[in-house]
């Protein structure tokens, strides 16, 4: 009632602190996550506005916004009645009051929730973990579920050093000299460097770099052997200071990689110390392996020469020198090569972002908007990073030379650089888990001051600190996915949830500056990992284009013109107030009057695949219609010959509910696979949130489906959910044709137990199937066309094989077609040979047709069967015993 409403909200505006659990009332417009609480709850002009202590919600008739607090901004009225919201993310909502005095009401309540946190426990990240602890029985297996972020996560060193086959013997080590962040606050706590370097000389050399950020190795290509490091800049200054044991150690770099040349030269070394028709294990002590002229790492062999990537333009790297900092001398560092790649500092960065949410927030359509987008450099910006990325890529994968990266301080553009090229190299990182231990590797492991720059660090008032590096990072990443849609696991879902929630602070990934402050407040026992949402088996953010086992080195176009306007998150699109199948008919129906672009761009992706999928789907339709075409045929045939058709078409449904892997592995992926070179014009959708007509706090509700774990709706794709709903229809005719050749089947197995052909058989083409009259016809002479022997009874333990699947090639149960995963077993059935899940495969029973006298797994299917056969055995072997006559 109206009255219970007002004093519904005159209680929660008194409330300032997080209200209990209980404040999950019907009248709250949205279902609370753990530990939420609704501060304030009223109305807007024609919606219904909300501040919990972690979102802002509002709820128009046909439309629903939510905003984390801590991705907002700035707040401001304008034109008196209308709140102004501007996020981080470069999303601005508009919300307008009936009148003046409300709308600045509202404008207080938001400044004052959304203020820079005083302590890190004023984080909604905090409360939320401890409320989902609290909310469970076991606390230790509760708090491994909110932070999953798996072992290659957390033993990423150890495993990134194996994989990569870095040689720790001769040319590479693990230092522990930061053990406890004594010598760099921001790098991790073990550092990989050439063997042969000391910590003492690594002291030295942190003395030399800025903020003690030393030269280290990150990755390695494991063909040539080729390293990737990072750095900060050395702090050389107007008085050009050295530093013996820095310029050793970037040269010492290059010979680390002529000690571990990769497996290219040992197949090549391999290759030349075997003389013609002799194989490894020749014993031809005498053979010179030198007269081969195959090139080896000694002593003699210069090493490749080293580049040294610096981020900065030539000028701001001299410009420094004012600072205490500079860039190295050639002359000084021996076989090493200098490029300045010009990319911009922070301050100018943030200025481009400004701009482009500027422009991005204007009216729809506006006549500048090419002219306005090329203004804000923003693309400009993009191209020049990856361009660097490339560069990199190219010095190590072509020319097989190692690569040090670094910018000022080492932490903004330099994990930028080398994480992207990192992406280019190794297809490991295009992958989910691969993907999860770049970012945890490069971005948090050494330092980039998330706190500072996303601005929700403690007392954060520095401006100047905050810029969307990050963000740019993760648009680069958009770039290659639009590229390359085939060659990535994770779709643009993925990405968009990673932006939000680098802002968001629901996780505490991104809390602090560095992993020694994170350490020290123990983020990691106190908050959850942004990873349990993000994880492997979400298939929300899957891409199922991605081709799996694909070792392909990306080589995108740089060039502005084919980059594109991530319209996902500058332009973002208001979630419509239904369901999660309301929303796939949003995109899917083509009745609805959507944008042109869109749906022409969804036609052009789904045609390939509805051909791939269509032919699929043909061959196994036109197998049951020549099955159902030739009933009459088979029938006559004897059992044996029938039962192996029913089998054959067995395989082909089985290897047809595979599909999906079927056509990512298919040739015509190819059109599909390689850089564009065009760009789309982008679209432009308002973000101006103008509701039509008053919606009402007690209206239907969001589907909770719609909304993730996060309390966020999840971001649509329609590429993705087309391919989603094609995969759900043909996994429904698959099963629809599984299901009617096994009811072929039980009827082939009663036919074979039934009464002579003589006498009157059942019509099974009127119950299976209706056909034309012409193929009555054909079941009417079928019987001429076939001898008397053909109707011959052939006992079938002396014909029937058992044909077992093997256990790799099922993926799926064969009953209920449920999946199967480590901790979901497989079950063989001992008398049709197929995989079945336990449920469907628990009964146990002999089977002395096999020789298998004593009881075995036997499916639920030939379980049935097997009864049958036995009762009618048993009734059989009475009928024959003579009827004994009663004694007079």
């Amino acid at each position: 009632s109206p009255l219970a409403l007002a004093l519904s909200l005159s209680l929660l505006s008194l409330s300032s602190l997080s209200p209990p659990r209980s404040l999950s009332l019907p009248l709250v417009p949205f279902p609370a996550l753990q530990g939420e609480g609704v501060e304030y709850l009223g109305r807007a002009d024609d919606a219904v506005i909300a501040i919990s202590n972690y979102r802002l919600h509002i709820k128009f008739k046909d439309s629903v916004i939510n905003v984390p607090l801590m991705l907002i901004e700035s707040v401001e009225s304008r034109h008196m009645f209308q709140l102004h919201i501007t996020c981080k993310d470069s999303k601005v909502v508009r919300c307008h009051f009936s009148t003046f005095k409300q709308c600045q009401e509202w404008l207080r309540r938001l400044n004052r929730t959304i203020a820079h946190p005083g302590r890190l426990e004023d984080l909604f990240a905090l409360a939320y973990h401890a409320w989902c602890l609290g909310s469970s029985t076991d606390d230790e297996d509760q708090h491994l579920h909110l932070c999953r972020p798996g072992d290659h996560v957390r033993q990423r060193l150890q495993m990134e050093v194996k994989r990569m086959g870095f040689d720790m013997q001769n040319a590479w080590r693990v230092s522990d000299i930061n053990l406890k962040y004594k010598l760099c606050s921001s790098y991790p706590q073990q550092l990989l460097v050439p063997v042969w370097i000391t910590d003492k000389e690594l002291e030295s050399v942190g003395s030399f770099r800025s903020s003690n950020r030393i030269p280290v190795v990150v990755y390695r290509h494991q063909r040539n052997g080729a390293v990737i490091a990072r750095c900060s800049q050395p702090e050389i200054s107007w008085w050009g200071w050295r530093n013996t044991e820095d310029e050793y150690l970037v040269t010492s770099i290059a010979k680390a990689c002529l000690m571990d040349p990769g497996t290219r030269f040992t197949c090549e070394a391999l290759a030349c110390s075997q003389p013609r028709g002799e194989g490894p294990d020749s014993s031809d002590s005498d053979f010179d392996s030198s007269l081969t002229g195959c090139p080896g790492p000694d002593a003699n062999t210069a090493p490749q020469k080293l580049l040294i990537l610096d981020a900065r333009s030539y000028t701001a790297a001299v410009a420094n020198r004012a600072k205490g900092g500079g860039c190295e001398c050639e002359e000084y560092y021996p076989n090493c090569e200098v490029m300045f790649m010009g990319m911009a500092n922070i301050h100018s960065i943030r200025n481009s972002f400004q701009s482009l949410r500027a422009v991005c927030s204007q009216i729809p359509d506006p006549g500048n908007w090419l002219s306005a987008l090329e203004s804000t450099r923003w693309l400009q910006h993009l191209s020049v990073m990856l361009k660097a990325a490339t560069l990199v890529c190219s010095a190590v994968e072509r020319e097989g030379r190692p690569v040090l990266v670094h910018c000022s301080d080492g932490w903004d553009r330099t994990p930028q650089i080398v994480a992207l090229a990192k992406i280019l190299l190794d297809p490991f990182y295009r992958t989910l888990e691969g993907f999860q231990v770049l970012v945890e590797t490069e971005w948090l492991d050494y330092g980039h001051k998330f706190g500072d720059r996303c601005g929700h660090q403690e007392d954060a008032v520095d401006v100047s600190e905050q810029c969307p590096v990050f963000l740019q990072w993760l648009d680069c990443v958009h770039q290659l996915f639009k590229q390359f849609p085939c060659l990535f696991e994770f779709n643009e879902a993925f990405l968009v949830k990673l932006v939000q929630h680098t802002y968001s602070c629901l996780y505490g990934t991104f809390l602090c500056n560095n992993g020694r402050e994170r350490e020290v407040r123990n983020i990691h026992n106190r908050t959850c990992s942004v990873w349990s949402l993000l994880r492997s088996g979400n298939k929300n953010f899957q891409n199922f284009l991605f081709i799996p086992g694909h070792d392909m080195v990306l080589q995108p176009v740089c060039h502005t013109r084919a980059l594109q306007l991530w319209t996902a998150v500058y332009l973002p699109t208001s979630s419509p107030c239904t369901s999660a199948e309301d929303a796939m008919e949003l995109y899917l129906s083509p009745s609805v009057q959507g944008d042109e672009l869109t749906s022409r761009s969804l036609d052009r992706w789904a045609y390939p695949l509805t051909l791939f999928f269509s032919l699929s789907t043909h061959s196994i339709l036109l197998s049951v219609h020549s099955l159902y075409s030739s009933l009459s045929i088979l029938l006559s045939l004897s059992t044996h010959s029938v039962l192996l058709s029913v089998y054959s078409l067995y395989s082909s449904l089985s290897s047809g509910s595979s599909w999906l892997s079927a056509v990512r592995s298919s040739s015509g992926y190819a059109a599909i696979m390689g850089p564009t070179t065009t760009s789309s014009p982008p679209t432009f959708s308002t973000c101006q949130l103008l509701p039509a007509s008053p919606c009402s706090s007690a209206s239907p509700q969001p589907h909770p489906a719609y909304l993730d774990d996060d309390g966020l709706p999840v971001p649509v794709d329609a590429v993705q959910q087309r391919l989603r709903q094609m995969e759900a229809g043909y996994k429904q005719e698959v099963e629809v044709l599984r299901s009617q050749v096994r009811q072929l089947q039980m009827r082939l197995e009663r036919k074979q137990y039934s009464t002579p052909p003589s006498e009157p058989d059942v019509d099974y083409e009127d119950d299976i199937v209706n056909d034309s009259d012409e193929e009555d016809s054909l079941s009417d002479h079928s019987e001429d066309r076939f001898s008397e022997g053909s109707w011959d009874r052939v006992e079938q333990k002396d014909t029937e094989v058992t044909r077992w699947v093997p256990d790799h090639m099922a993926s799926h149960c064969f009953n209920c077609d449920c999946e199967f995963w480590m901790a979901k077993r497989r079950h063989h059935c001992r008398n049709c040979g197929n995989v079945f899940c336990k449920d469907c495969c628990h009964l146990k029973l002999p089977i002395p047709d096999q020789q298998l006298y004593d009881p075995v797994l036997v499916c639920n299917v030939c379980c049935d069967l097997l009864l049958e056969a036995r009762n009618r055995e048993i009734r059989s072997q009475q009928l024959k015993k003579p009827i004994a006559t009663a004694s007079s």
